[in-house]
């Protein structure tokens, strides 16, 4: 995993800081986000998505790397995902960076 986090000057006023993104109330801010990296369940329709098939294009050792990490996981409560949150937030300013692409897509 990254150990980038993203300080508050190295993102657009559009993308949420990391601490922003992680903020746990009690699930993480960015809740669905993890779907797009699992295989089984509903997954597969967020893998289909134009802004995903770009981003696993670009980006595939990242996209590996957490859809690795996330399908080994038995749950994906809170405290199981965050020690994927600095690569789910490098993927998050990726994908939220593309031209249509909102949080709303991606966290819904």
């Amino acid at each position: 995993m990254s150990e980038t986090t993203g300080s508050e000057t190295e993102v657009p006023n559009n993308i949420l800081t990391f601490k922003e993104f992680t903020v746990r109330n009690p699930i993480p801010r960015y809740n669905n986000l993890v779907l797009y990296f699992i295989t089984n369940w509903s997954g597969h329709l967020h893998r289909r998505q134009a802004h995903f098939q770009r981003f696993q294009k670009e980006n595939p050792e990242l996209e590996e790397r957490l859809r690795q990490g996330l399908m080994s996981l038995k749950y994906f409560t809170g405290e199981l995902v965050e020690p994927y949150d600095a690569d789910l937030y490098e993927a998050y300013k990726i994908m939220r960076s593309y031209d249509g692409v909102s949080d709303r897509n991606l966290f819904g």
